[in-house]
């Protein structure tokens, strides 16, 4: 189902801009989420301009490689951001569980809690590091080739730009920990349910049977 907002965004556009089909797909994809509260039609062009530097962000990048960038200037179109009272995030990465509300957590413990945040996924085909093609996420259950990769996108508090630098390491230690909770996440899901399979065979004794539904319902916890 399309997003009459996103929607709204790609008409105006299309009406002031000369926009290729590439450009196109790539913005309704990545603003397919965009809701009423977080577009105004007069930044239609500062839309645009944000998801063309992300896309650019983006467009090398190394297997397992997080890209971020904390970016004080205004963009072109930019009529509100960036003025000296808002700092974009931008971040590129392959997509991982727990990563929107792990960043949320952490930037609100940074006092920098945002403003808009997009989180658009992108099966992306790579040659040598380069990016060739972006498709919806959903090309990849269609036997498609690529790589799912998160695109996010945050307006925060103004970062000074001398604070630039800690505050995209701590950014970068955060992804670091959720890719190490991630690898440990699959293999305690399948001793989980390993060890449910061996409680049932061990006994059918009711003094088990709580064992068994124990592990059985921990698999949707964990």
């Amino acid at each position: 189902m399309k997003n009459r907002v996103t929607q709204s965004l790609l008409s105006s556009l299309k009406k002031n801009v000369r926009l290729s089909q590439s450009d196109s797909k790539f913005l309704e994809i990545y603003y397919h989420r965009l809701s009423s509260q977080d577009y105004d039609p007069t930044m239609a062009r500062e839309f645009l301009h944000l998801a063309r530097h992300h896309r650019k962000l983006g467009e090398k990048r190394r297997p397992g490689e997080s890209i971020i960038e904390l970016s004080n200037h205004k963009l072109p179109g930019n009529r509100r951001s960036g003025q000296g009272n808002h700092t974009h995030l931008f971040i590129v990465q392959e997509d991982r569980a727990f990563i929107i509300d792990s960043l949320l957590i952490k930037l609100n413990a940074l006092s920098r809690t945002p403003y808009r945040t997009l989180h658009p996924l992108f099966t992306v085909v790579r040659d040598n590091n380069e990016a060739k093609s972006y498709d919806r996420a959903s090309a990849l259950t269609d036997g498609s080739k690529g790589n799912l990769e998160s695109y996010i996108h945050c307006v925060i508090d103004h970062v000074p730009e001398q604070k630039h630098a800690a505050f995209i390491r701590d950014i970068r230690k955060l992804i670091d920990d959720i890719g190490t909770a991630v690898d440990d996440w699959q293999p305690m899901k399948e001793r989980a349910a390993a060890l449910s399979n061996e409680v049932e065979k061990i006994s059918r004794k009711p003094v088990f049977a709580e064992y068994g539904k124990f592990f059985s319902l921990s698999l949707i916890h964990i």
